[in-house]
């Protein structure tokens, strides 16, 4: 994933996806700049693309 997926998002769709993302990170203790933690952003960014729901 490329830094240009998060341009595909508006600002609510990116706000939602970071707010998912740090409270998995904050709840599974994984440092949001980890790989663990970029893979959960990566991941993230994807299925808000696809309009998956969580």
């Amino acid at each position: 994933m490329s830094l240009l997926n998060f341009v595909d998002l508006d600002d609510d769709d990116f706000q939602s996806v970071a707010d998912v993302v740090r409270r998995w990170c904050s709840d599974d203790n994984v440092d949001p700049e980890s790989e663990r933690g970029r893979a959960a952003m990566r991941a993230a960014v994807e299925h808000a693309l696809r309009g998956d729901s969580a």
